[in-house]
Order: C-alpha cells, then sequence, then structure tokens
C-alpha cells in the first residue's frame, strides 16, 4: 500500500473521530484479533456509534519476504515462478450494527488493498528475482454477534471474508 493511500485511510478514522467528539455522542472503540488465511495472526480498530461503524484492518498474506529477491534485471533464461504476496493486506470496513446496544449482529463492506509481486527463478542458481509488482483490490465482507459483557465492554464473534474469524472487543467512551 503506497503512503498516499495509506495516508486518506487515516485521514478518515480521525475525521470521524472530531466529528463524534464535537457531537458529545456515546462512541464505541472496536478493536479485535483474528485467525486470517494460513492461520495468520490479522488485526482491526475501528469507532463505532449507535448503529454505524468504521475500522481499518491489517492481514499478513505474505508469500515471499521482499529480502530474498535478488536484485538487477533477471537472466534471460529464468522461468516465471508465479504471483506471490510480498506486502500485507490493509483496508477499511463500513460497519451496520442492526439491534440494540446490549445485543446486536453486524454487517459490513470494504475494500483491501495488496500487493502480488511476479517473482522469476533462475533454474542453475535458485535466485528469485522481482519481474513486476501489481497492486490489488479486494472486496471485504464481515458479519458476526456483539454482546456486553459489563456496563463498559462488549464481546464478539464475527467472520471476515479477509480477515478470518475473529474476535472483536469493544470500550464504551
Amino acid at each position: 500500500m503506497n503512503s498516499l493511500s495509506f495516508a486518506w485511510l487515516c485521514a478518515g478514522i480521525m475525521t470521524f473521530n472530531t466529528v463524534i467528539a464535537q457531537e458529545n455522542v456515546q462512541s464505541t472503540d472496536i478493536f479485535g484479533i483474528g485467525l486470517g488465511n494460513r492461520s495468520r495472526v490479522t488485526g482491526f480498530y475501528g469507532k463505532r456509534v449507535n448503529s454505524f461503524g468504521i475500522q481499518i484492518g491489517v492481514y499478513n498474506n505474505i508469500d515471499l519476504d521482499r529480502n530474498r529477491l535478488s536484485s538487477g534485471f533477471p537472466p534471460r533464461d529464468t522461468l516465471v515462478f508465479g504471483g506471490l504476496h510480498t506486502n500485507p493486506g490493509v483496508g477499511s470496513d463500513l460497519l451496520y450494527f442492526p439491534g440494540t446496544k446490549e445485543q446486536s449482529v453486524y454487517f459490513g463492506l470494504g475494500m483491501y488493498y495488496e500487493g502480488i509481486t511476479q517473482v522469476s527463478r533462475f533454474p542453475s542458481s535458485g535466485l528469485l528475482y522481482d519481474i513486476g509488482t501489481k497492486y490489488v483490490i479486494k472486496a471485504g465482507f464481515s458479519l458476526g454477534l456483539h454482546a456486553s459483557v459489563s456496563n463498559s465492554s462488549d464481546f464478539g464473534l464475527g467472520y471476515h471474508n479477509l480477515l478470518g474469524w475473529n474476535m472483536p472487543f469493544t470500550s464504551r467512551t
């Protein structure tokens, strides 16, 4: 993800927080961890106001550390190895919480961004070369349950197609 896209994502969350503070609306911080693709840890943070929320999520879908790639141009007789994930996925979801503050289901839709590097391999040495990177946008969707466990916090269980099975925790301010 390039720094400009990440800056826009962070600016959106900060604007959402500023609007909440100015309106003196009771808000809920949402944070959680999950078990995503290939049992890798994922995480997210967001805000909920009444029945709506927004969250930023990150998932580790990395197949190859970029430091393993050789620098320079690949030799002519390299073999294309395929597209490998070399950057974590980052994105944002808009959430809807029908129900009460004590118990609700939630649904979410979002967009996530990740980098895929085309890699070639030189047969005699086994060296790997970067022959091009493309950035893809993936649709995210989620659903789950939230329930109060005290006057100031909630616990949940949910599923996100990119972040995997997750446990959201909330803290009311």
